[in-house]
């Protein structure tokens, strides 16, 4: 099968410390200020429809909800479902879940398992509402700093391996790969759940599915996949961001992007054989980047091997700049890296995982870097968040944002990240709830993201 056939045509002109261990690290004093009396009526869905407002329940919510309620003042959800139905009074359009290869995988707060993203598929459908679905192709859980483990095919018997994951050629991975995509696409269908977009890997410039150099943080479970190419268990992540970015990408191309691409592919192509007229995105991390640099040459290897989804995607943090590596502008490189996927490959942005913090970040994620005309407040959050919106709408460079764990105010180490105060027993909105309500309530403000 050639990989170059199945892609959409283009256009014109274990001891591992990942985000799950961060929400649970750190302390300090939670905002405890009240929102204005005009920040609390009931606020009715962004009439933008086209722009992604990918404000939805999360992994954590069933967590949320076992101590807490979430209200804005004129509503209070104390179910998953009433926390979808109070998003969507605040324009949400779409029910997001990540989805490992497991049928439960319980990770510390989190619950990635397909069996629950099942049941989030047959609620965005009670909704009627888009389910997005993120195919994260590892056992359990990877990111950009974590080990981007191996897909387990446990619960998937129709699936046959001819030996351990990581033992095998790539040509042997690919069959495997695309057969999932045919049977997780079935799955999601069998739910009545419409898919707009069908999101494939977390964070993935170091690697996906098990296919991956060995992560910030070592973990005994790593496995390098010598039989694809031994030079990359040979590299780790702090060696990688050590580079500069345009060796980064060097490296990358030589011994990586080729064959996460092929990869990307497989599973895309099953899913197409189910699903013909399938979208899809994929998103990187934004980390240690300064520059467009080793973004644009991630996604020109991916178009060179197949691979161009309709939506490139970024994880975007407002104040996770200088200190940890990155720019000291974080919006104007946003804004470079949109300007620029638009320019070289006709497709907009999506921001797949948001957070700009109200407080203080605690270590060892202390993504405190003071951004020009954006106060680390409850109001700045509000205001970075509403323009990052406004601006991408209204210039078509971005097709939306996942706010990322809106709900998850229990945890200290995200708190600061969350839209929701605590507040005894009760979340209560802070005012970066009504962000995409203010941002896109001008129809003049929509553009169409095909």
């Amino acid at each position: 099968m050639s990989t170059k056939a199945s892609t959409p045509a283009r256009r014109d002109p274990a001891t591992r410390l990942t985000r799950r261990d961060f929400t649970r690290l750190g302390s300090g004093v939670l905002a405890a200020s009240m929102l204005p009396p005009d920040l609390l009526t009931a606020a009715e869905p962004a009439p933008c429809s086209r722009f992604r407002a990918a404000l939805s329940v999360s992994p954590f919510t069933e967590t949320v909800l076992k101590t807490v309620a979430l209200t804005d003042g004129a509503r209070t959800a104390k179910t998953v479902r009433d926390v979808q139905r109070l998003f969507n009074r605040h324009g949400a359009t779409e029910l997001y879940q990540r989805i490992a290869t497991r049928k439960r995988s319980p990770q510390d707060d989190a619950e990635h398992g397909w069996e629950l993203a099942l049941e989030r598929a047959r609620l965005a459908a009670d909704l009627n509402m888009p389910f997005n679905p993120e195919l994260g192709l590892f056992a359990n859980y990877g990111d950009a700093a974590s080990y981007q483990e191996p897909p387990d095919f446990t619960d998937y018997p129709g699936i046959r391996l001819p030996g351990p994951w990581t033992s095998l050629k790539l040509e042997q991975m690919l069959p495997a790969l695309r057969e999932y995509g045919v049977l997780v696409a079935r799955q999601i269908r069998g739910t009545r759940a419409r898919v707009d977009v069908w999101d494939l890997g977390n964070e993935i410039e170091v690697g996906v599915a098990g296919v991956a150099i060995r992560p910030t943080f070592e973990s005994p479970l790593y496995q390098p996949p010598d039989a694809v190419d031994p030079e990359i268990g040979r590299m780790s992540t702090r060696q990688l961001y050590g580079m500069p970015e345009n060796e980064r990408v060097a490296w990358c191309r030589a011994h990586l992007w080729p064959h996460t691409a092929r990869m990307l592919n497989a599973v895309a192509d099953g899913i197409r054989s189910v699903d013909s007229s399938a979208r899809f995105s994929t998103h990187t991390s934004s980390f240690a980047q300064r520059s467009s640099t080793m973004l644009v040459g991630f996604w020109e290897t991916m178009e060179d091997h197949g691979y161009l989804p309709e939506e490139l995607g970024v994880s975007f943090w407002g104040m996770a700049g200088w200190t940890n590596f990155g720019p000291a502008d974080t919006f104007g490189w946003l804004r470079e890296l949109a300007t620029d996927l638009k320019r070289k490959f006709d497709r907009p942005l999506f921001v797949s995982e948001f957070g700009f913090p109200s407080e203080h970040m605690p270590p060892p994620w202390n993504w405190n870097d003071a951004q020009k005309g954006y106060e680390q407040s409850e109001q700045g959050q509000y205001t970075f968040t509403r323009d990052v919106i406004a601006w991408g709408a209204s210039t078509g460079l971005l097709s939306g944002i996942r706010p990322w764990a809106a709900d998850f105010c229990t945890s200290p180490g995200w708190a600061p990240l969350s839209w929701f105060r605590l507040e005894g027993s009760t979340a209560s909105a802070k005012p970066a709830l009504h962000a995409f309500r203010d941002a896109l309530k001008s129809s003049a403000s929509c553009v169409s993201r095909r």
